[in-house]
Parts: C-alpha cells; structure tokens; sequence
C-alpha cells in the first residue's frame, strides 16, 4: 500500500508540473480546475499518510493562486512571443525545456541539436 501511494503521489505530481502548470495554452478556468482535481486527490492520499504528504499539499493549497497566476501569465507571455516570432506557444515550451537548467549545476543545459530540430535556429537568432 506504501508503495502505491508512493507511485500515485509521484504521477499527480508529475500531471501538476507538466500537465496543470506547465502545459500551454489552457485557460485560466481549465488550469484551475485540473489543479483543483490535482489537490483533491493528494488530499486524498495525505489522509491515509499525512506524514508523508500533508505538508506538501498544504503548501499547495496556501500557494494555489500565487502558482496558478505566475502559470497564466507565463502563458500569456508565450502566447504574444509566439505571435511575434511566428511559433507556437507549444514550440517555445518546448525551448524551455531543451534550454533550461541542469538539475545538478548553475549552467543552462545546452542542446543546440535539438534547438535546430525544433525549427529555433531562426528564432534563436532573432531573439539575439
């Protein structure tokens, strides 16, 4: 049981981060939502484990707006980038996630055979 609990934490988070958070052009009402479904389920888990869990979804839940906002407005951002560089919103998600931090250092990864797979070679210098 332990370890179900464990699996299904790890996939609500993952659907949190990538799938609520992260995942572009949803409006603001859907983000929510998704988050909201996202909440109630850890709950859910917590009350089985709340010393395992509670402090996690707690702080989820005391951050709810702040996070769900900084999401929104990313989106927001993307999407007028997207427009005035000719890509999708999808595509530059996409750049961030090829372009982003390495988990174990202070330096960006780099990955410039993937920018060019991904069609940025244009945009990356445009953005120059």
């Amino acid at each position: 049981m332990l370890e179900d609990n464990r699996r299904t934490f790890n996939l609500l988070a993952q659907w949190l981060q990538h799938d609520v958070l992260q995942l572009p052009e949803h409006e603001p009402y859907t983000r929510a939502v998704l988050y909201d479904f996202v909440l109630r389920e850890m709950t859910a888990l917590s009350d089985k484990q709340p010393h395992r869990i509670s402090d996690i979804v707690t702080s989820l839940y005391t951050q709810r707006d702040a996070l769900l906002d900084v999401a929104n407005t990313l989106n927001e951002d993307f999407t007028r980038l997207a427009e005035k560089y000719n890509h999708s919103v999808a595509r530059l998600w996409d750049l961030c996630f090829v372009a982003r931090y390495n988990i174990d250092s202070f330096k960006y990864k780099d990955h410039p055979h993937w920018l060019e797979m991904l069609g940025f070679s244009l945009f990356k210098q445009q953005v120059a």
